[in-house]
């Protein structure tokens, strides 16, 4: 899929697509887009757009927070907690979620970024 198809997909699921400032886009062809910025020693996912992958928009949040040092990975979702949880096994954090400027509530996760084991190389 091209990046409009993705960002279209998107909007149609949530909002519209706008690339906040400070945050980085990353597009994989075959995989999605997830927009990203560093905040100290956390990576904030941002938008993200995938086809029935979510595993990879976390492998990809988890490499990116590597390559930054990155000791967290925040993302967030305005989809079903529960189903978030069970696929990706982050901590929910309430104090953190909230209505957004937008006018929607977004369920923050945090996770702890896991060191790069020889055969994730």
């Amino acid at each position: 899929m091209t990046l409009r198809d993705y960002i279209r997909a998107y909007e149609a699921k949530t909002e519209p697509f706008v690339l906040e400032e400070d945050y980085t886009l990353l597009y994989a062809p075959h995989k999605g887009f997830i927009t990203y910025k560093v905040a100290g020693d956390a990576l904030i996912l941002d938008h993200c757009c995938t086809v029935n992958d979510i595993h990879w928009i976390q492998r990809k949040g988890r490499e990116v927070a590597r390559e930054h040092h990155c000791r967290w990975l925040v993302t967030q979702t305005m989809r079903s907690p529960r189903a978030f949880l069970r696929q990706t096994h982050a901590h929910l954090d309430l104090t953190l979620s909230g209505y957004r400027p937008n006018g929607i509530w977004y369920w923050v996760f945090i996770e702890e970024v896991p060191p790069l084991l020889s055969a994730d190389k």
